[in-house]
């Protein structure tokens, strides 16, 4: 009897221990779940709170269109199309759309807000669309009309270059004496030498 006893009692505990242990399980479980949920509302609230805000911001003032390529920009464009044959050119390219980091990291930030006048990328081959020059143009009004605006575009400019270089790409300024005369209109053949010796670098680095 005793022995009978003994075994009843073992089977008492261990049908007791697996019940505890099935409503830890069930409670740890709902906690969990409830966990996720509340991050999943606080997200979805977080997102629904960012595009309101968008929205009403969007509704603050107006929004207008605005050309992306003064006369002179355009006119060098259409040049660079004859005679970049060989590679991609795009107008007004974030630093970010070529140049990676991180996001937030602190290189990143060093270009974040950064475009350039004209991207050159391959054309053709297993490096097609890989960028490989930054080519600006320093027109009249590059550097605005004061001296603490043109300090600052100088110094971004320089910002700009050493990325450039720093990611084994070419760099290249276009300036109004390499291309006009009198530094008033831009004359063609003083271009189209000027985007031959830009061409000339690219093949010969590349």
């Amino acid at each position: 009897m005793a022995i009978i006893g003994t075994i009843l009692f073992l089977v008492i505990i261990l049908f007791a221990i697996s019940k505890i242990d099935s409503q830890t399980n069930r409670y740890g479980y709902k906690r969990n779940y409830y966990r996720r949920y509340r991050k999943y509302k606080k997200y979805n609230k977080r997102k629904r709170d960012i595009t309101e805000l968008r929205l009403e911001n969007m509704n603050a003032g107006n929004i207008s269109i605005k050309k992306i390529m003064n006369i002179e920009e355009t006119k060098i464009f259409f040049s660079m199309l004859k005679i970049f044959r060989d590679y991609n050119i795009y107008k007004q390219v974030s630093f970010k759309a070529f140049l990676d980091a991180e996001e937030n990291t602190d290189v990143w930030k060093t270009f974040r807000d950064f475009y350039c006048d004209f991207l050159i990328t391959h054309k053709k081959g297993n490096k097609i669309n890989e960028p490989i020059a930054v080519i600006e143009y320093d027109g009249a009004g590059h550097f605005g009309n004061n001296e603490y605006i043109k300090e600052k575009i100088k110094n971004n400019d320089f910002i700009k270059e050493k990325l450039i270089q720093r990611a084994g790409m070419q760099y290249f300024i276009i300036k109004e004496e390499d291309i006009k005369t009198n530094n008033k209109f831009i004359d063609d053949k003083k271009l189209e030498d000027y985007l031959n010796k830009i061409i000339i670098s690219l093949k010969s680095n590349n």
